[in-house]
């Protein structure tokens, strides 16, 4: 399932539209739009914009491996695309970075990508010159926090191939901050609500090296929930004990390689060694009494892109085919 998944990954990949390199974005500080989706969801998933939008490679990482790492990212460009005009362009031009919050993974109906409850969080840049109002003929349908909420609707194939509805969106701009999009309304509600709470600075300090992992341009974190699983396969659990805690990824451009780190309640190593030969990832490394760690080189070949592939699965965004 894993190899045939990665090949799906691939047409998608081929299909995903670029934009032009606009430049590095600036350093920020994310934490707080970073606990918002903590605080709700499972996976949280974070790059810089010059990391989406870049026609090549970054900071001399390969291509096609930066191609992987905009996956999580991909519905919501084009479900902004199905707006009309250049607003996908606009909205990505105009961002500092962009974070995703996914949870809730159901597998696809026949053939296609893991379903979940997404919002992403797109940092505008100060001074912001998007207006989300520009894009929209209708009215609101409903507000969040005092921010009107626009509704669409766009068949991206969000629930398998035998299941064609098409997907709702929710929009909503906070100031002149954040642009919040979700496939769900509650949750663009709470992750709105959660923006400015004062659990925020105590959400990041459960969240082990918080500030070490934040400072890269591309990591993903997954806070593990062993209740109320639908389907373990689609949720990248197959091979994951309870005893699993969290898992972090994030691109380490000085050795170019992509770091994968394990954190566990337990000091058995055999679920290191069950994903590192199941899925096929480098062995990893004992890194203190209840963490594991696996390097993936950024090769830009067929085994860096199957590796980090197999990455996206364990973070919920794997595909079936």
């Amino acid at each position: 399932m894993a190899h045939a998944r990665r090949k799906l990954l691939a047409i998608a990949l081929s299909a995903f539209l670029l934009y032009g390199f606009i430049g590095s974005a600036a350093d920020m500080n994310y934490a707080e739009p970073a606990a918002a989706l903590f605080n709700e969801f499972e996976t949280v998933f974070f790059a810089k914009a010059d990391v989406l939008i870049s026609s090549g490679a970054y900071d001399h990482a390969p291509k096609s491996d930066i191609e992987i790492l905009r996956f999580p990212f991909m519905e919501l460009l084009e479900a902004l695309k199905a707006l009309g005009g250049n607003t996908s362009q606009e909205v990505v031009s105009n961002s500092e970075a962009i974070l995703v919050g996914a949870k809730d993974f159901r597998p696809p109906a026949g053939l296609g990508g893991v379903h979940s409850q997404r919002c992403y969080i797109v940092i505008l840049r100060t001074p912001s010159k998007f207006n989300l109002r520009q894009h929209f003929h209708q009215a609101p349908s409903a507000s969040v926090g005092g921010s009107p909420v626009w509704e669409w609707s766009a068949k991206l194939g969000e629930f398998g191939e035998e299941d064609p509805r098409a997907s709702s969106f929710f929009a909503a701009q906070v100031s002149d901050s954040y642009l919040l999009v979700s496939n769900g309304f509650k949750e663009l509600q709470v992750t709105a609500g959660n923006l400015s709470s004062p659990k925020n600075a105590a959400i990041l300090a459960r969240i082990p090296d918080w500030k070490f992992i934040s400072q890269h341009g591309v990591w993903g974190y997954r806070r593990y929930r062993h209740s109320g699983i639908v389907d373990r396969e689609a949720a990248g659990l197959s091979l994951v004990t309870e005893s699993a805690e969290a898992l972090v990824f994030f691109i380490d451009l000085n050795k170019q390689a992509g770091v994968l780190r394990l954190l566990s309640s337990s000091t058995d190593e055999k679920i290191a060694t069950k994903l590192s030969e199941e899925m096929r990832l480098p062995k990893f490394e004992n890194r203190g009494p209840r963490a594991w760690e696996a390097r993936i080189p950024l090769g830009g070949d067929e085994k860096s892109f199957d590796r980090l592939g197999a990455m996206m699965d364990l973070f919920g965004f794997g595909a079936y085919v």
